[in-house]
């Protein structure tokens, strides 16, 4: 206790002028008596009732109690600074005795050198914190705080609160506090304008003097745990489009309490993870973007935290690739068939909902698409190039977390037309077109037409869609009647006076315009540039009365048989419930792989037709040909007549023979001598050799034949197609398409062999 202020704690100050000598310094242990208690100070023990030590004396009071003061005219010697115990009611040696601390100086002493402010979010960075250095006592002194030998504030002949520290009010006189702001970014201290590099542990100091004489020099130091080195070994473990995992070395618990990992692009910071626990060693980083660069650092920390170790790490990319493949004749023009291969991601993406496609500005949804692998789809679109002339820009998108990832493809056409077109009579049958090559085109494709349309679409029929929407169907007309590209065709419903005019290439019309339960006579007409052709023989159609088209036609193939399944129509006419299904199939000698049938291969009059039983959506047909392509169509039948047909084409398998060995057993009658089985090991193994090395010869050359024909097939078309520079003979049913070749100034198309004297005279030139 002092001046009527009570002090329980240990670590009080006071200056050896307020104990001179009154008030005193009192120590008192309630209800206790006094049994060899006593003070001790840095120079041994003070003495009570007479005598003194370092000009310290003690009194003794009623119960427990010592007291302590600086015993005037003197002031406290020098080896009498410093800290003092007070021991009641027993000595200091006694065990189990109280005890409590302060210390007695002289001149200014430092009260407290701490650390202020440090980080408890590791992941804010660069660091900010404070060091604080406490002064009282006497009101002149010199004070500083540095780092190693590098002061960052120093402060000399100061005078009460005039070097611009903080006066604080407390039990001790002239209370000044001192603070210096510390930025740390893992390899600098900085204050100010100050800057000094240091690794590990930082160890700071606060140095006081009395000025001007310098009796006593105050020093107090303060250390900041700081990991030393940076986590070793950092590698990629893996990453996918959005996420990427990493691992490290952990360090002993000694030199770090946990990790922080900062994962920067450029120069965004993108996250900051803070990992607790020296142990840890690996963290999955999520939310990021595909096919972007990211450098990641990781850091150690105990208080602070310490040098970091990097590494960069590129996310696999959303959009592998876009390409396109012509799948079709380039001479079908606006019918050319493109296939458009976008191959995407598996992570976190429905290749059904989060892509989709736009074409020319025009979006498109993704409805079909494969699983490559674990990590890939390919997503894939039937782009038509329609109107001719117009490239075609084709993106895909796709989506993750919000973010738009695209990647595009262009299909060029020309920027006009061939220049000074001409054509030249040969003979009767057959003309020459010359023209002028241009350096953007790739070939030409001529186009021809003789006259209307001969002929007209077939395979008329109207599917129901449900009770008030139907769609109209047909096929081309045949290729040999179309005399020019078909552009259009003509529907005529008789007996309503509804005609539809269609200026585009689909061979389908939805029409939402008929009643339900009456009958129509629908007839359709071919249109080409010439002009529109003859119109089919009416077909009848009662609307609401016959199912519409079965769905998810499918089918299993094996070498001789194969087992096709379907699910039931969307519509069904609620009083007519379907009573069975009609399946039919044929073969098609023509074709080496079913990847490239359309409707012309299908021929409902070849048709061998079966029906399900039990109302079954599957049927087993048997008796195919092995290695064969085959037309699969189902319709469903009510009392009022079947719905429209669906079609599906698929490949029976290869025909795998085995030859049999057999064992001849032979005795021999009449003689000593008898041979039963082998005549020996060696004879067995080597006839099971044979055997084997007979039954690889028959599959592997079962195998060469079927790769020669698919060659050759294969070449014969590639023939064809490249087979420009000779004349061609002039047929109706298709354009033809013409490569160029190089060094060419100039392109001829001849039609017909030129056995006869040609007429050098244009019969047609461009203008």
């Amino acid at each position: 206790m002092h001046n009527g202020i009570c002090y329980t704690n240990n670590g009080s100050f006071f200056t050896d002028g307020s104990i001179r000598p009154a008030p005193v310094l009192e120590c008192v242990l309630p209800n206790a008596t006094l049994n060899g208690g006593e003070w001790i100070g840095p120079n041994g023990v003070v003495p009570c009732g007479s005598g003194s030590n370092q000009n310290v004396r003690c009194t003794t009071g009623s119960g427990a109690s010592l007291s302590v003061f600086v015993n005037p005219p003197s002031f406290l010697g020098a080896d009498g600074d410093g800290q003092y115990m007070c021991c009641l009611p027993t000595s200091c040696s006694t065990p189990g005795t109280n005890i409590i601390t302060t210390t007695i100086f002289r001149f200014s002493e430092i009260e407290s050198f701490t650390v202020a402010n440090l980080p408890s979010d590791m992941t804010v960075y660069p660091q900010e914190y404070k060091l604080n250095c406490t002064k009282i006592g006497h009101d002149r002194y010199d004070i500083s705080m540095s780092i190693g030998n590098s002061p960052l504030a120093s402060y000399t002949n100061c005078y009460d609160d005039n070097c611009g520290g903080t006066e604080l009010s407390g039990p001790v006189y002239n209370t000044v506090r001192y603070t210096v702001s510390i930025t740390w970014d893992g390899m600098n201290v900085s204050s100010g304008s100050i800057s000094q590099s240091t690794t590990g542990d930082q160890m700071y100091q606060c140095r006081l003097a009395d000025h001007p004489g310098g009796f006593e020099i105050r020093i107090r130091n303060v250390t900041i745990k700081v990991p030393a080195t940076a986590p070793s070994s950092l590698t990629e473990v893996s990453k996918a489009a959005t996420t990427i995992t990493v691992s490290w070395t952990a360090l002993n618990s000694s030199d770090a309490d946990g990790y922080v990992v900062n994962v920067t692009s450029d120069t965004d910071t993108v996250q900051t993870v803070q990992v607790e626990g020296s142990s840890n060693n690996t963290i999955t980083l999520n939310g990021l973007r595909g096919g972007t660069t990211y450098s990641i650092t990781i850091r150690a920390y105990q208080q602070l935290l310490g040098p970091a170790s990097t590494i960069s790490v590129q996310t696999l990319p959303v959009i592998n690739s876009i390409n396109w493949t012509l799948v079709s004749s380039i001479t079908q023009l606006n019918n050319t068939q493109y296939r458009i291969d976008c191959l995407t991601t598996t992570d976190v993406i429905n290749p059904s909902t989060d892509v989709y496609w736009l074409v020319n500005g025009v979006m498109k949804n993704n409805s079909m698409y494969t699983s490559i692998d674990v990590l890939t789809y390919n997503n894939t679109l039937l782009v038509y190039p329609d109107p001719l002339g117009v490239s075609v820009n084709v993106t895909c998108i796709a989506m993750i977390g919000g973010v738009n990832y695209n990647q595009s493809v262009m299909l060029h056409a020309p920027s006009g037309p061939p220049n000074n077109v001409k054509g030249f009579i040969l003979n009767a049958t057959s003309i020459k077109v010359n023209w002028t090559t241009s350096s953007e085109t790739n070939g030409y494709v001529i186009e021809y037409t003789t006259g209307i349309p001969s002929g007209w679409p077939s395979s008329i029929q109207v599917l129901q869609v449900n009770s008030t929407v139907n769609r109209l169907t047909w096929n081309e007309v045949n290729c040999s009647e179309r005399n020019g590209l078909i552009t259009g065709y003509t529907v005529i419903i008789s007996n309503s006076s509804i005609t539809y005019n269609l200026t585009s290439t689909e061979r389908y019309i939805v029409l939402n315009d008929l009643v339900f339960g009456t009958e129509y006579n629908i007839s359709l007409a071919a249109i080409n540039s010439v002009g529109r052709g003859p119109f089919s023989d009416p077909i009848e159609v009662e609307i609401g009365i016959v199912p519409g088209p079965v769905g998810s036609v499918s089918s299993i193939m094996d070498t001789t048989w194969a087992v096709i399944s379907w699910s039931v129509p969307s519509y069904i006419p609620s009083d007519y419930p379907i009573i069975t299904y009609e399946i039919g199939y044929h073969i098609l000698f023509d074709k080496c792989c079913c990847s490239t049938i359309d409707n012309d291969d299908i021929d409902i009059q070849k048709l061998k037709l079966s029906n399900s039983t039990n109302g079954n959506a599957f049927i087993n047909i048997t008796g195919l040909d092995a290695m064969s392509c085959y037309i699969f169509g189902v319709r469903a039948y009510t009392d009022r007549g079947p719905g429209g047909w669906v079609f599906i084409a698929n490949e029976t398998l290869i025909s795998t023979q085995f030859v049999t060995l057999t064992l001849v057993t032979t005795q021999e009658v009449g003689s000593t001598n008898t041979v039963s089985g082998a005549v020996d090991g060696a004879s067995i193994g080597l006839g099971a050799v044979v055997g084997l090395l007979t039954i690889s010869l028959v599959v592997s050359i079962i195998i060469h034949i079927y790769c020669f024909i698919k060659l050759k097939t294969y070449d014969a078309i590639t023939a064809k197609q490249t087979k420009f520079d000779d004349d061609i003979p002039m047929q109706a049913c298709e354009p033809y398409g013409i490569h160029k070749t190089e060094d060419v100034a100039k392109e001829a198309a001849v039609y017909e062999c030129p056995d006869v004297n040609v007429n050098e005279t244009a019969i047609y030139e461009e203008t």
